[in-house]
């Protein structure tokens, strides 16, 4: 493929969030409803809305509801004997939705215009993402055919000669310099080569998240230098560590993998999380939504009537496994030493701020450490505070729902959930939903998480074995020729990933690239092994998911799960 056929096939595949229907109905006020006047007492911490909605609306006698499109939400509210009319506006107004009435009924949903303008905005969020990758990759096909050392060498020349003062006539060419970095790394050499090999079928299933693998031949070459046409084996002074194998586009965290030799590197790298930005920037500050969401956010009144109110120290137990915080759980604090009436948006995202006690003092000093060191948004209106996650427009699309995280949750802390009920789990996932868990410390959940951030594609695969496809695996593995199709594909994805799960055992990535290639399994297979493992300083039993042509040959997921 050429250098400009790659570069154009590097702009498309553009991800969207998409918010369903709204409610009918004329545009309401609920805080000036006489019916709503009715002081309410709630706290509820990460709620579903209809759980949040239905409390309010028995408490109240006033028939409450949600849109469709607005049903995955989740709210945290935390009020003390406020008018509930008011504490259903700042709902309304933390989430960017509002109020219609429907007869005696009122539903909450989101105004049409709104959901345009939060789609155009996530799609110029991903655009731009999309462009930095593009402009790095772009950079790196264009070195395939340098030499490493000729580069280095001019490199040190031109930085030397700039950095000498008697050198009045040295010049600086930043993107010149910025190429030849990347020819003096034989790792971008190759990767430049293999970027300007890859089929326009290879470019569409890159930006679409699929692991690409390098063909063959191209591994066969192994080399520092150019390749010589016509010759395999290794060129002059090339090594193997720069063989690239597998490169993968996250367009999650908008970032590029690459398992290159024996390691896995990153590529136009971004945050390793998937809030990127926490408030809007540069041009997407300037669209309509970007122009919202900095516009709602107000600092921290300073009055007396604030600054009399102090959050003092204390130590409540995380009921996360992970023993972190969520922000709900900061605003609990403060809600029960203070009484501020509070609300706001809610996910099980693991706060950056890991000190349950950092910045206590007054509550307008404490409020403001605690939004600076974590990205959030707050607004202040009729004595109660709303406070938004930076990024909350990314995290809807991350946030697993409710209902989906019940059955697993249900069994814990009694029992630990199975390995069946962890893939049986994974299948309910959607790619965004499933990523936090992929993640460390991705997620706030009341069960270990660990097996789905070391197994994930395994857990996939092991969701489609029957009862007796299990005792075969247990007993004397699965055959590949002998998986149904569905089965295979699973299996191929577990076998693939594995280079960038750290499974991937021994010389194992060579015969993966053969695999990938070629879709030839003939003597790969599945097989299951319980094993003793140490976990947080203690002995358990845990299982090997082992994908491919034995033991020590293999994709292997250590799981500290029991079966």
């Amino acid at each position: 493929m050429t250098h400009t056929s790659f570069a154009r096939g590097l702009a498309c595949f553009v991800a969207c969030l998409a918010f369903g229907g709204v409610a009918f109905g004329q545009s309401a006020d609920l805080a000036k409803d006489a019916r709503l006047q009715k002081l309410v007492s709630v706290k509820m911490k990460i709620v579903p809305i209809a759980t949040a909605l239905s409390q309010i609306s028995r408490f109240s006698g006033v028939s409450l509801d949600q849109a469709p499109s607005i049903k995955d939400l989740k709210i945290t509210v935390l009020v003390q004997d406020v008018p509930a009319g008011i504490v259903l506006d700042k709902i309304a107004k933390t989430l960017g939705c509002e109020w219609r009435a429907d007869g005696q009924l009122y539903r909450l949903g989101m105004d049409a215009d709104e959901q345009n303008a939060r789609t155009r905005y996530v799609e110029a969020e991903d655009s731009a993402a999309q462009k930095e990758i593009v402009d790095e990759l772009d950079a790196i096909s264009k070195v395939a055919q340098m030499d490493p050392a000729a580069a280095e060498k001019e490199l040190i020349e031109l930085t030397g000669a700039r950095a000498d003062p008697k050198n009045t006539t040295a010049k600086t060419d930043p993107e010149r310099e910025k190429l030849l970095k990347h020819a003096a790394n034989r790792q971008d050499v190759m990767l430049g080569r293999f970027l300007q090999s890859m089929s326009a079928g290879k470019v569409s299933a890159f930006w679409r998240g699929e692991v690409v693998a390098v063909n063959p031949n191209l591994a066969n070459e192994r080399g520092g230098g150019p390749p010589v046409p016509g010759r395999q084996g290794r060129a002059n002074g090339g090594s193997p560590n720069g063989m690239p194998l597998f490169v993968q586009y996250d367009p999650l965290l908008y970032r590029v993998q690459v398992m290159q030799g024996f390691g896995v590197r990153f590529v136009a790298k971004r945050l390793p999380r998937v809030v990127t930005q926490p408030l809007p920037t540069g041009a997407l500050a300037k669209l309509r939504f970007g122009k919202e969401v900095l516009s709602w956010d107000m600092p921290i009144p300073s009055d007396d009537n604030w600054t009399k109110l102090g959050v003092a120290r204390s130590d409540p137990q995380s009921h996360y496994a992970n023993h972190l915080y969520a922000l709900a759980d900061f605003l609990e604090k403060a809600f029960d030493q203070t009484q501020v009436p509070i609300v706001a948006d809610a996910f099980r995202t693991p706060m950056q701020d890991r000190d349950f006690n950092s910045g206590i003092g007054s509550f307008p000093s404490w409020m403001s450490h605690l939004k600076s060191n974590n990205g959030l948004m707050t607004r202040f209106e009729d004595g109660v505070m709303m406070v938004r996650h930076g990024g909350f427009w990314r995290l809807r699309k991350f946030e697993t729902p409710e209902d989906e995280l019940a059955a697993i949750e249900a069994k814990t802390p009694k029992l630990s959930p199975t390995l069946a009920d962890y893939s049986a789990f994974v299948t309910k996932l959607t790619p965004e939903q499933a990523k936090p868990f992929c993640l460390r410390d991705g997620v706030l959940v009341n069960f270990d998480a660990t097996p789905i951030q070391l197994g994930f594609p395994a857990l996939k695969f092991y969701a489609g074995l029957d009862r007796n496809a299990i005792s075969m695996a247990t007993r004397d593995g699965i055959p590949f020729g002998e998986m149904s199709s569905s089965l295979r594909a699973s299996f191929t994805d577990a076998v693939i990933e594995g280079v960038f799960y750290g499974a991937a055992s021994g010389s194992f990535p060579a015969e993966l690239v053969r695999f990938a290639a070629s879709g030839d399994g003939r003597g790969l297979g599945f097989i299951m092994r319980s094993d003793d493992m140490y976990v947080n300083g203690t002995t358990m039993i845990g299982q090997d998911l082992i994908f491919g042509s034995s033991l020590t040959n293999a994709a292997i997921y250590k799981l500290p799960v029991s079966q």
